[in-house]
Protein backbone atom coordinates (compact mmCIF):
# COMPACT_ATOMS: atom_id res chain seq x y z
CA UNK A 1 0.00 0.00 0.00
CA UNK A 2 1.07 3.59 -0.47
CA UNK A 3 2.76 5.57 2.26
CA UNK A 4 0.31 7.97 3.88
CA UNK A 5 0.68 10.64 6.50
CA UNK A 6 0.22 10.08 10.22
CA UNK A 7 1.12 12.67 12.83
CA UNK A 8 2.10 9.78 15.07
CA UNK A 9 4.08 7.28 13.02
CA UNK A 10 4.39 9.09 9.69
CA UNK A 11 3.07 6.00 7.87
CA UNK A 12 -0.10 4.02 7.91
CA UNK A 13 -0.11 0.26 8.03
CA UNK A 14 -2.98 -1.96 6.93
CA UNK A 15 -2.96 -3.72 10.30
CA UNK A 16 -4.31 -0.53 11.87
CA UNK A 17 -7.11 0.07 9.38
CA UNK A 18 -10.68 0.01 10.59
CA UNK A 19 -12.82 -2.58 8.84
CA UNK A 20 -15.09 -1.02 6.31
CA UNK A 21 -18.76 -1.08 7.20
CA UNK A 22 -21.95 -0.06 5.43
CA UNK A 23 -22.93 3.58 5.24
CA UNK A 24 -23.79 5.51 7.32
CA UNK A 25 -20.43 4.97 9.03
CA UNK A 26 -19.27 6.58 12.28
CA UNK A 27 -15.76 7.79 11.44
CA UNK A 28 -14.97 8.94 14.98
CA UNK A 29 -15.01 5.90 17.27
CA UNK A 30 -15.68 5.79 21.03
CA UNK A 31 -17.28 9.22 21.11
CA UNK A 32 -17.86 8.85 24.88
CA UNK A 33 -14.08 8.44 25.45
CA UNK A 34 -14.66 5.56 27.88
CA UNK A 35 -12.59 2.77 26.29
CA UNK A 36 -9.19 3.93 27.46
CA UNK A 37 -6.26 5.98 26.19
CA UNK A 38 -2.88 5.16 24.68
CA UNK A 39 -0.34 7.79 25.72
CA UNK A 40 2.62 8.81 23.55
CA UNK A 41 5.76 10.71 24.53
CA UNK A 42 6.39 14.42 24.54
CA UNK A 43 8.63 14.32 21.44
CA UNK A 44 7.39 13.37 17.98
CA UNK A 45 10.00 10.64 17.71
CA UNK A 46 8.84 9.03 20.97
CA UNK A 47 6.51 6.07 20.77
CA UNK A 48 3.89 4.63 23.10
CA UNK A 49 4.68 5.25 26.78
CA UNK A 50 1.54 4.18 28.67
CA UNK A 51 -1.89 2.65 28.28
CA UNK A 52 -4.66 3.99 30.50
CA UNK A 53 -7.56 1.61 31.03
CA UNK A 54 -11.10 2.67 30.26
CA UNK A 55 -13.93 3.38 32.66
CA UNK A 56 -14.28 -0.34 33.41
CA UNK A 57 -10.50 -0.46 34.10
CA UNK A 58 -10.07 -2.92 31.26
CA UNK A 59 -8.70 -1.93 27.90
CA UNK A 60 -8.98 -3.91 24.70
CA UNK A 61 -8.38 -1.88 21.56
CA UNK A 62 -8.56 1.75 22.59
CA UNK A 63 -9.45 4.24 19.85
CA UNK A 64 -8.09 7.42 21.41
CA UNK A 65 -4.42 8.29 21.78
CA UNK A 66 -2.96 11.14 23.81
CA UNK A 67 -0.51 13.46 22.06
CA UNK A 68 1.36 15.61 24.60
CA UNK A 69 3.98 17.22 22.40
CA UNK A 70 6.44 19.54 24.13
CA UNK A 71 5.29 18.63 27.64
CA UNK A 72 8.95 18.15 28.50
CA UNK A 73 8.82 19.04 32.19
CA UNK A 74 5.80 17.06 33.38
CA UNK A 75 4.55 14.53 30.79
CA UNK A 76 1.94 11.88 31.42
CA UNK A 77 3.65 8.49 31.83
CA UNK A 78 3.00 4.96 33.04
CA UNK A 79 3.91 6.23 36.52
CA UNK A 80 1.16 8.86 36.56
CA UNK A 81 -1.42 7.69 39.14
CA UNK A 82 -4.98 6.91 38.16
CA UNK A 83 -7.48 9.07 40.05
CA UNK A 84 -10.98 7.73 40.67
CA UNK A 85 -13.80 10.18 40.14
CA UNK A 86 -16.93 10.09 42.29
CA UNK A 87 -19.11 9.67 39.18
CA UNK A 88 -17.35 6.43 38.20
CA UNK A 89 -14.97 8.02 35.74
CA UNK A 90 -11.23 8.48 36.04
CA UNK A 91 -8.49 11.08 35.67
CA UNK A 92 -4.71 11.35 35.22
CA UNK A 93 -2.82 14.47 36.26
CA UNK A 94 0.65 16.02 36.30
CA UNK A 95 1.60 19.64 37.10
CA UNK A 96 1.28 20.37 33.35
CA UNK A 97 -1.77 18.39 32.28
CA UNK A 98 -4.94 16.68 33.44
CA UNK A 99 -7.36 14.42 31.57
CA UNK A 100 -10.78 13.56 33.05
CA UNK A 101 -13.11 10.97 31.53
CA UNK A 102 -16.56 11.44 33.06
CA UNK A 103 -19.55 9.14 33.40
CA UNK A 104 -22.33 11.13 35.08
CA UNK A 105 -21.07 14.68 34.59
CA UNK A 106 -22.41 16.95 31.85
CA UNK A 107 -19.31 16.37 29.73
CA UNK A 108 -17.64 13.26 28.32
CA UNK A 109 -14.02 14.35 28.58
CA UNK A 110 -12.16 17.31 30.06
CA UNK A 111 -8.62 18.43 29.15
CA UNK A 112 -6.60 20.87 31.22
CA UNK A 113 -3.21 22.14 30.04
CA UNK A 114 -1.06 24.40 32.23
CA UNK A 115 1.61 25.82 29.96
CA UNK A 116 2.95 27.83 32.91
CA UNK A 117 4.53 24.60 34.19
CA UNK A 118 6.41 24.27 30.88
CA UNK A 119 7.40 27.84 29.97
CA UNK A 120 8.52 28.72 33.50
CA UNK A 121 7.51 32.36 33.14
CA UNK A 122 9.61 32.93 29.99
CA UNK A 123 7.59 33.93 26.90
CA UNK A 124 7.92 31.64 23.90
CA UNK A 125 10.27 32.78 21.12
CA UNK A 126 10.16 32.20 17.36
CA UNK A 127 10.90 28.57 16.43
CA UNK A 128 10.33 27.22 19.95
CA UNK A 129 8.01 24.24 20.36
CA UNK A 130 4.78 24.77 22.24
CA UNK A 131 2.74 22.50 24.54
CA UNK A 132 -0.04 20.37 23.07
CA UNK A 133 -2.62 18.19 24.76
CA UNK A 134 -4.59 16.42 22.06
CA UNK A 135 -6.80 13.36 21.81
CA UNK A 136 -6.18 11.69 18.46
CA UNK A 137 -7.34 8.81 16.31
CA UNK A 138 -5.36 7.57 13.33
CA UNK A 139 -6.97 4.27 12.44
CA UNK A 140 -8.46 5.51 9.18
CA UNK A 141 -7.05 4.44 5.84
CA UNK A 142 -7.68 1.61 3.38
CA UNK A 143 -10.83 0.39 5.10
CA UNK A 144 -12.62 3.72 4.86
CA UNK A 145 -14.51 5.14 1.86
CA UNK A 146 -12.96 7.84 -0.26
CA UNK A 147 -14.62 11.25 -0.20
CA UNK A 148 -15.85 10.75 -3.75
CA UNK A 149 -17.98 7.82 -2.57
CA UNK A 150 -19.91 9.94 -0.05
CA UNK A 151 -22.96 12.16 -0.30
CA UNK A 152 -22.39 13.84 3.08
CA UNK A 153 -19.97 13.96 6.00
CA UNK A 154 -22.06 15.10 8.94
CA UNK A 155 -20.08 16.73 11.73
CA UNK A 156 -21.41 17.56 15.20
CA UNK A 157 -19.46 18.97 18.14
CA UNK A 158 -20.60 20.31 21.50
CA UNK A 159 -17.66 21.88 23.32
CA UNK A 160 -17.01 24.34 26.11
CA UNK A 161 -14.04 26.40 27.23
CA UNK A 162 -14.00 26.19 31.01
CA UNK A 163 -11.33 28.82 31.61
CA UNK A 164 -8.31 30.41 29.95
CA UNK A 165 -5.72 32.43 31.87
CA UNK A 166 -2.79 34.29 30.30
CA UNK A 167 0.39 34.28 32.41
CA UNK A 168 2.40 36.72 30.25
CA UNK A 169 2.41 40.46 31.07
CA UNK A 170 0.64 42.50 28.35
CA UNK A 171 3.83 44.33 27.38
CA UNK A 172 5.54 40.98 26.59
CA UNK A 173 2.62 39.44 24.71
CA UNK A 174 3.19 39.09 20.96
CA UNK A 175 0.02 38.00 19.11
CA UNK A 176 2.17 36.59 16.30
CA UNK A 177 3.79 34.16 18.75
CA UNK A 178 1.56 33.81 21.80
CA UNK A 179 -1.94 32.36 21.86
CA UNK A 180 -4.21 29.67 23.30
CA UNK A 181 -6.19 27.54 20.85
CA UNK A 182 -8.84 24.84 21.16
CA UNK A 183 -8.68 23.01 17.84
CA UNK A 184 -10.01 20.02 15.92
CA UNK A 185 -7.94 18.90 12.91
CA UNK A 186 -8.31 16.21 10.29
CA UNK A 187 -5.48 14.92 8.11
CA UNK A 188 -6.97 14.48 4.64
CA UNK A 189 -4.88 12.59 2.09
CA UNK A 190 -4.81 11.04 -1.36
CA UNK A 191 -3.39 7.49 -1.07
CA UNK A 192 -2.50 7.41 -4.75
CA UNK A 193 -0.60 10.70 -4.77
CA UNK A 194 0.85 10.04 -1.30
CA UNK A 195 0.10 13.62 -0.24
CA UNK A 196 -2.10 15.26 2.39
CA UNK A 197 -3.22 18.51 4.03
CA UNK A 198 -4.74 19.58 7.34
CA UNK A 199 -8.42 20.57 7.54
CA UNK A 200 -9.30 22.28 10.80
CA UNK A 201 -11.96 23.72 13.06
CA UNK A 202 -10.84 26.24 15.66
CA UNK A 203 -13.42 26.61 18.41
CA UNK A 204 -11.42 29.09 20.49
CA UNK A 205 -8.46 31.37 19.92
CA UNK A 206 -7.39 33.84 22.60
CA UNK A 207 -6.81 36.51 19.93
CA UNK A 208 -10.30 36.40 18.38
CA UNK A 209 -13.91 36.57 19.52
CA UNK A 210 -14.97 34.39 16.55
CA UNK A 211 -12.19 32.63 14.65
CA UNK A 212 -11.98 34.05 11.09
CA UNK A 213 -10.27 31.08 9.40
CA UNK A 214 -7.03 30.91 7.41
CA UNK A 215 -5.03 28.95 4.85
CA UNK A 216 -1.26 28.64 5.17
CA UNK A 217 1.58 26.14 5.40
CA UNK A 218 2.24 24.32 8.66
CA UNK A 219 5.50 25.97 9.69
CA UNK A 220 7.01 27.67 12.73
CA UNK A 221 9.07 24.94 14.37
CA UNK A 222 11.39 22.09 13.38
CA UNK A 223 8.81 19.30 13.53
CA UNK A 224 6.09 21.03 11.50
CA UNK A 225 4.81 19.16 8.46
CA UNK A 226 5.13 21.90 5.81
CA UNK A 227 1.73 20.81 4.56
CA UNK A 228 -1.16 23.18 3.88
CA UNK A 229 -3.57 23.96 6.72
CA UNK A 230 -7.04 25.17 5.78
CA UNK A 231 -9.42 26.37 8.51
CA UNK A 232 -12.92 27.62 7.70
CA UNK A 233 -14.33 30.51 9.75
CA UNK A 234 -16.16 29.29 12.85
CA UNK A 235 -19.33 30.79 11.33
CA UNK A 236 -19.35 27.82 8.91
CA UNK A 237 -20.34 25.63 11.89
CA UNK A 238 -22.38 27.81 14.23
CA UNK A 239 -24.15 31.14 14.63
CA UNK A 240 -23.19 31.20 18.32
CA UNK A 241 -20.50 33.41 19.81
CA UNK A 242 -18.02 31.42 21.91
CA UNK A 243 -18.18 32.41 25.57
CA UNK A 244 -16.25 31.09 28.53
CA UNK A 245 -18.23 28.49 30.46
CA UNK A 246 -20.95 28.19 27.78
CA UNK A 247 -21.55 25.23 25.50
CA UNK A 248 -20.81 25.87 21.83
CA UNK A 249 -22.91 23.83 19.38
CA UNK A 250 -21.30 23.16 15.99
CA UNK A 251 -22.83 21.31 13.05
CA UNK A 252 -21.99 21.12 9.34
CA UNK A 253 -21.61 18.87 6.33
CA UNK A 254 -17.83 18.76 5.97
CA UNK A 255 -17.84 17.31 2.47
CA UNK A 256 -18.29 20.59 0.54
CA UNK A 257 -16.02 22.41 3.00
CA UNK A 258 -13.22 19.89 2.44
CA UNK A 259 -13.69 20.10 -1.31
CA UNK A 260 -13.35 23.88 -1.15
CA UNK A 261 -10.28 23.47 1.08
CA UNK A 262 -8.65 21.17 -1.51
CA UNK A 263 -9.28 23.79 -4.19
CA UNK A 264 -7.73 26.46 -1.95
CA UNK A 265 -4.68 24.30 -1.26
CA UNK A 266 -4.16 23.60 -4.96
CA UNK A 267 -4.45 27.29 -5.84
CA UNK A 268 -1.60 27.81 -3.34
CA UNK A 269 0.55 25.34 -5.27
CA UNK A 270 0.16 22.32 -2.96
CA UNK A 271 -1.45 18.91 -3.56
CA UNK A 272 -0.46 19.05 -7.26
CA UNK A 273 -1.21 15.38 -7.97
CA UNK A 274 -4.09 14.88 -5.56
CA UNK A 275 -7.76 14.50 -6.43
CA UNK A 276 -10.60 15.24 -4.02
CA UNK A 277 -12.53 12.12 -5.11
CA UNK A 278 -9.66 9.82 -4.03
CA UNK A 279 -9.03 11.49 -0.70
CA UNK A 280 -9.69 9.86 2.65
CA UNK A 281 -9.64 10.91 6.27
CA UNK A 282 -6.30 9.72 7.60
CA UNK A 283 -6.45 10.90 11.20
CA UNK A 284 -8.00 13.40 13.56
CA UNK A 285 -6.96 15.23 16.73
CA UNK A 286 -8.81 17.53 19.11
CA UNK A 287 -7.66 19.58 22.09
CA UNK A 288 -5.23 22.31 23.07
CA UNK A 289 -2.30 23.99 21.39
CA UNK A 290 -0.72 26.65 23.61
CA UNK A 291 1.99 28.60 21.76
CA UNK A 292 1.69 31.15 24.57
CA UNK A 293 2.00 30.89 28.35
CA UNK A 294 -1.64 30.14 29.12
CA UNK A 295 -3.39 27.78 31.52
CA UNK A 296 -6.72 26.53 30.18
CA UNK A 297 -9.35 23.82 30.43
CA UNK A 298 -11.92 22.55 27.92
CA UNK A 299 -14.80 20.11 27.93
CA UNK A 300 -16.27 17.97 25.15
CA UNK A 301 -19.82 16.68 25.46
CA UNK A 302 -20.53 15.42 21.94
CA UNK A 303 -18.28 14.64 18.98
CA UNK A 304 -19.51 12.82 15.88
CA UNK A 305 -18.51 12.47 12.25
CA UNK A 306 -20.85 10.33 10.16
CA UNK A 307 -20.09 9.39 6.57
CA UNK A 308 -23.19 8.97 4.39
Amino acid sequence: MGILWSERSYIFHEDFALKRGPLPLHIIQDHTFRNGLAVYGARHEEDFVAQYAGVSETTGRQRWNVAQWALYNHPLTDKTPRLRRADGGYAYETPSARIDVAVDDDYAVRLELRASAEYGGVPRVQGQSWPHLLLEQHDYVEGEPSLGELTALDYTAEVRMEYCRCNTPPEQLDPELHAAQFVHFFAIGDPVAGDMFWFGVIFFDSRHTVYPGYAQLDVGKDDCTNKMIVVEPLTAYTDEIPAMGTWLHCKADLLPLIKRAVETAQKRGTLPDSRFERMKILSTNIGFELPGDFDAALQIRKLELIAR
